[in-house]
């Protein structure tokens, strides 16, 4: 699965897309492997497809140079809420149940949305 996100200025707090039209390149492109063998930097994350060297931690937002294991970046709660939101309607089933089995790993959720999404 792939998931594009927009630039950080079209995505609300609440991780929604505002209903604007804009020509800007993409904050990135990240492609989520279910049984991807690697479980580095987490057993959830996700691949840059367009800069085939980062890896994004899907609990924490940290994005990490492959060839160096370092912190290249942090990508803000709101495109983390974005990125959650694309995971968890997916359709995929096995992405979807991830996201609800662990969703106190989810640091940029408010505990508030993490209990009541926890209910559903």
């Amino acid at each position: 699965m792939e998931i594009e996100v927009p630039p950080e200025s079209e995505i609300a707090e609440d991780g929604s897309l505002f209903l604007r039209e804009y020509t800007v390149p993409c904050s990135g492109k990240w492609r989520v492997h279910m049984n991807d063998a690697d479980n580095w930097p987490s057993d959830f994350h996700a691949h840059n497809v367009v800069d085939g060297g980062e890896k994004l931690d899907l609990y924490t937002g940290v994005v990490f140079d492959v060839p160096t294991k370092y912190v290249s970046r942090k990508l803000k709660n709101k495109e983390m809420r974005f990125i959650y939101d694309r995971l968890r309607t997916s359709g995929n089933e096995k992405i979807q149940h991830k996201c609800k089995a662990n969703l106190k790993r989810f640091v940029f959720l408010p505990t508030s949305e993490a209990n009541e999404n926890e209910k559903k």
